[in-house]
């Protein structure tokens, strides 16, 4: 399926296209019987934890504190990459 580009399309739509839970409900239904998919047990789980990775689920909500703190990661990391790099060993990074 993953070489389908109108399976694809119609997935991606209906993942981040969908405004409301319902919306994207209907729209994964359809997906699935179109192409045949009520038995794929893969796409079963990512539809039983869909309020965990479809963002109609989560349109509501502010992710404000979220983007600061990866902000602050990113800050941080970026300091630390002046004093260190991938190939030290424990003890000179220690050091």
């Amino acid at each position: 399926m993953n070489s389908d580009n109108n399976f694809l399309a119609r997935l991606k739509s209906c993942v981040y296209n969908s405004e409301t839970p319902i919306e994207f409900e209907q729209g994964w239904k359809s997906v699935i019987h179109d192409f045949g998919l009520e038995n794929n047990s893969w796409l079963s789980h990512l539809y039983d934890i869909r309020d965990m990775w479809v963002p109609a689920y989560f349109r509501d909500l502010f992710l404000g504190v979220v983007l600061r703190t990866i902000s602050r990661s990113e800050s941080e990391n970026n300091f630390f990459s002046h004093f260190t790099n991938p190939n030290l060993s424990l003890v000179e990074f220690w050091m």
